[in-house]
């Protein structure tokens, strides 16, 4: 075998999908928790029904929007329950919904290129095992570019901290927790006061392309 084709069958066994796995069997196994659906709000935040980001609120079993009331449980197979959802889009598995929410994320942009979304954040320089003392201020997301101003009273060793979304393909992300990016200064982490900035500056760095502007 040639090395692409002992790559394309490692690639091959390793893309693994339980929820396929799942639907394989007669009868679908079932996770032994009481709370399946607790944390999700990290990952999915944008709520299908009225659209607004950063909505969604677990109560462990269900996913609720706090500004709707829109709500979708969560079995313990791992796949959504259908309910009674009238004019919003339904999603069997977590990561249609996140699909779904990039698209959101990206047509926002497309659409209107002039939009800003702001977070507040702390963020600290890491070097090594030691980190400086955190800097409260705003992350800017725009179409191009992240950025963090720090507040009033409060300085960073930096005169911009500016990351461009170009040429960028990957984040390292604590979700729910925060996330890092570097320069030639060393590695910022950015810890968000909203536990669903991560997922969002994930998605804003790998939206479909050909959306953009």
């Amino acid at each position: 075998m040639t090395a692409e084709e002992i790559h394309l069958k490692v690639k091959a066994a390793l893309n693994v999908s339980d929820y396929d796995f799942q639907l394989s069997r007669k009868k679908p196994g079932k996770y032994l928790t009481r709370r399946p659906a607790d944390g999700l709000e990290s990952i999915l935040h944008h709520c299908p029904a009225c659209l607004q980001m950063q909505a969604i609120e677990s109560t462990g079993r269900t996913l609720v929007c706090r500004h709707c009331g829109w709500e979708l449980r969560l079995g313990l197979d791992g796949f959504f329950i259908p309910g009674e959802a009238a004019g919003a889009p339904f999603f069997d598995r977590p990561g249609s919904w996140h699909q779904w929410q990039q698209e959101q994320l990206a047509t926002l942009f497309a659409t209107k290129p002039d939009t800003v979304l702001t977070f507040a954040a702390y963020v600290s320089r890491r070097e090594g095992q030691s980190a400086e003392p955190a800097v409260a201020g705003t992350i800017s997301l725009d179409q191009t570019r992240l950025r963090f101003t720090p507040a009033a009273g409060q300085k960073i060793p930096e005169d911009e901290l500016s990351f461009p979304r170009s040429g960028q393909t990957g984040l390292y992300a604590s979700y729910g927790k925060n996330f890092r990016q570097a320069n030639k200064s060393g590695t910022w982490v950015f810890t968000p006061e909203t536990k669903s900035v991560p997922i969002i500056v994930h998605d804003w760095l790998m939206t479909d392309k050909s959306l953009w502007i």
